[in-house]
């Protein structure tokens, strides 16, 4: 037969290795067991504590307050009380404590005893604090509105918020404990991403910590995605933790790429305004100046002969019509790196960079352009091109270039319209 347990071995096995200071007092005051985190809180061993009672490990000046509890305990007018108060360890020092005190009554084979549990009053504290800071980080982090990505220095996912998940399109349960360049860096940028961290790792520098930078990302789909990321480190128990925080800017970049288009592009055709086109001739000569380009450039003045009477007789909107019918015309007139640009009404230029015959090709492309113009024309109101070329000799600017072309687009005109007409410096000449 097994040997019948008594009531308070049941406690000893139950809370034996607890992390809680736990012990049981018997009638007499004294320790009957106690565990190895009560032992740790007091200083005593076990064989000391077993051999004090309760009141050898509380200062005096909290013994009265915790007898009266007791009190109510042995009356039966209680079943458990708790108390803060100091107990004193070894060297007298003192510790705060939480005391909850509950009163085991056995039946006649077993005595009535104390089943008593010590908290570490400030460690309590100080663990609650703790715990409720970790949960204001984490309900800050998961309600801001950026991204909120954690990684560890192996580069593996350790934190991923709601707004993660909506703009990167992985659930954190998909994510948290892969590696996060696979996941999320283009192709193209992930071996400067490994450098990168490898540096880091082994200096402690790095351009893009707590640094705003622009980089694309990947999301779940394979799309790129424009985005705004900070990045922070910081060193825990001998190891880099990764925060970043990440917005999506992907619309605020549309927006930028379609305002800077709007401001270098003509809003009806969408040719090139004058400034771009401005823009452009100004690097083709700075090209041909510094010998870094080879061949000649020619520059096209183009005006419509008959426009003003399309808006007067049919109106604006047919006059747009024929603007937008010769702007589509003018890409299959010029080269690829020909720049063709609609300067103000019906006023257009074609920028022909790198000829080696400057004359024969201005010419057959003036040619095809006086034939788009025909084409883009209506019965009611027909519309021609008057055409003024010059060929860029060295030391002229942009503005006297274009001047240049003007003085033989009026030459052309004069000469009867639809035709063309070169700049020369002792006249022009027509074709």
């Amino acid at each position: 037969m097994h040997a019948r347990l008594v009531p308070h071995e049941f406690y000893l096995k139950a809370f034996a290795e607890a992390a809680v200071g736990m012990g049981l007092v018997g009638m007499d005051g004294k320790w009957i067991t106690v565990n190895a985190s009560l032992c740790s809180l007091l200083g005593y061993s076990e064989a000391e504590l077993v051999t004090m009672s309760w009141r050898e490990v509380t200062h005096p000046d909290d013994i009265g307050a915790e007898f009266a509890l007791a009190r109510t305990l042995f009356e039966g007018k209680a079943s458990s009380y708790s108390i803060r108060k100091r107990c004193l360890r070894p060297d007298q020092s003192t510790v705060d404590v939480l005391v909850h005190v509950t009163m085991s009554r056995s039946d006649e084979t077993a005595s009535t005893f104390f089943i008593v549990q010590l908290l570490d009053l400030p460690r309590t504290i100080e663990e609650e604090a703790e715990r409720r800071q970790r949960e204001r980080i984490r309900l800050l982090v998961e309600n801001v509105s950026d991204a909120f990505i954690g990684m560890d220095e192996d580069g593996y996912i350790t934190e991923w918020n709601r707004q993660a998940e909506r703009i990167l399109q992985w659930r954190a349960d998909e994510v948290i404990g892969r590696e996060m360049a696979p996941l999320l860096v283009p192709l193209r940028f992930r071996e400067r991403h490994h450098l990168g961290m490898q540096r880091f790792l082994r200096t402690g520098q790095a351009t893009i910590i707590n640094k705003p930078v622009e980089l694309p990302l990947l999301r779940k789909d394979g799309a790129e995605i424009q985005t705004e990321m900070t990045i922070g480190a910081a060193r825990h128990l001998g190891r880099y933790h990764f925060a970043t925080f990440v917005r999506d800017i992907s619309e605020r970049k549309d927006l930028e790429r379609q305002l800077h288009r709007q401001a270098r592009h003509d809003h009806l055709t969408g040719l090139p305004n004058r400034l771009e086109f401005m823009r452009r001739l100004d690097q083709q000569i700075a090209a041909l100046d510094q010998h870094s380009c080879e061949g000649a450039l020619a520059l096209m003045f183009i005006d419509l002969d008959g426009f003003k009477q399309v808006n007067d007789l049919l109106g604006h909107q047919e006059g747009d019509r024929v603007l937008l019918a010769f702007a589509a015309a003018l890409a299959g007139c010029v080269r690829p790196t020909d720049v063709a640009a609609r300067l103000a009404g019906d006023e257009f230029v074609i920028c022909l960079p790198g000829l080696d015959d400057a004359d024969n090709v201005a010419a057959a492309v003036a040619r095809r352009v006086l034939a788009a113009a025909r084409a883009a024309s209506g019965a009611a109101a027909p519309v021609s091109a008057s055409i003024g070329i010059a060929v860029h000799a060295r030391g002229l600017t942009a503005d006297q270039l274009i001047r240049q072309a003007d003085v033989a687009m009026y030459t052309a005109k004069q000469g009867g319209k639809n035709q063309f007409a070169f700049y020369r410096a002792q006249g022009q000449s027509l074709a």
